[in-house]
């Protein structure tokens, strides 16, 4: 599962292993745990989900980018 992306993988475990996940869920303590909410909750449609997997893949790399920059710079 390495390499990933951490949603998908969360949901094709929870296939495999044929769960089904239901609520209500305790969304505060799982977005203070960094658990998207598009992870578990089947409310929320998979284009959504999959289109924030993504932003929140391009936001990790312009962190990343950030941070190498600070180090060049400071």
């Amino acid at each position: 599962m390495m390499g990933r992306v951490p949603g998908a993988a969360f949901r094709d475990l929870i296939k495999e292993h044929d769960v089904v996940m239901r609520g209500p869920f305790n969304y505060q303590s799982r977005d203070e745990a960094g658990i998207p909410r598009e992870w578990y909750d089947e409310a929320l449609k998979p284009e959504v989900a999959s289109n924030l997997s993504e932003v929140h893949d391009r936001l990790a790399c312009v962190v990343e980018m950030e941070k190498e920059n600070a180090s060049l710079n400071g």
